[in-house]
């Protein structure tokens, strides 16, 4: 009798826990949503580090590899390329009034006060520049030692050039 009650047991807990991975599966949070573009490393090739999307203030290209926040996911759409924190769920957005980054919550979140949709232009030596899709005229920009620069319009390959990297479900490089 006890084997029996045991038997029970273990096929109801079966049950429950494939129901649960069904009806997890089936809904899906916004977030989970938007990671089905590229994961990738974005390489600055000014700063000669990664892109890193750490917090809504906190953006630099001074990561490297093995950095969780150095990874991203781009994910087009109509109104161009979204480039969001893999661990932040942050996207990367600059504002209108000044050409500084800032990270938002979301890329649609006032959309007259932060561009937040890029287009990509990637050069015949592999080198990508990030512009902005409602502003073509402003690229991303970072120093040196990583530190994010206001976008503008003077054209510069090295300062606003960047390499992608992509990145395996494991986490490592291809």
């Amino acid at each position: 009798m006890n084997f029996h009650m045991l038997f029970h047991c273990v096929i109801v807990l079966s049950i429950q826990v494939t129901h649960q991975r069904v009806i997890g599966d089936a809904v899906q949070p916004e977030s989970n949503a938007n990671r089905s573009g590229k994961r990738l490393l974005i390489y600055s090739t000014m700063s000669y580090n990664f892109l890193r999307i750490a917090g809504k203030k906190n953006i630099t290209a001074s990561a490297k590899a093995t950095d969780p926040y150095a990874v991203v996911i781009t994910n087009t759409v109509k109104e161009g390329l979204t480039i969001m924190g893999e661990k932040s769920h942050l996207y990367l957005c600059i504002l209108s009034k000044n050409g500084k980054m800032i990270a938002m919550s979301s890329p649609t979140s006032s959309t007259d006060r932060y561009y937040c949709y890029f287009r990509e232009d990637v050069s015949q030596n592999d080198r990508t520049t990030y512009e902005l899709a409602k502003r073509p005229d402003w690229s991303l920009i970072f120093s040196k030692d990583g530190s994010p620069r206001r976008a503008y319009s003077k054209r510069d390959n090295k300062k606003t050039g960047f390499m992608k990297l992509p990145v395996t479900t494991n986490g490592n490089q291809r």
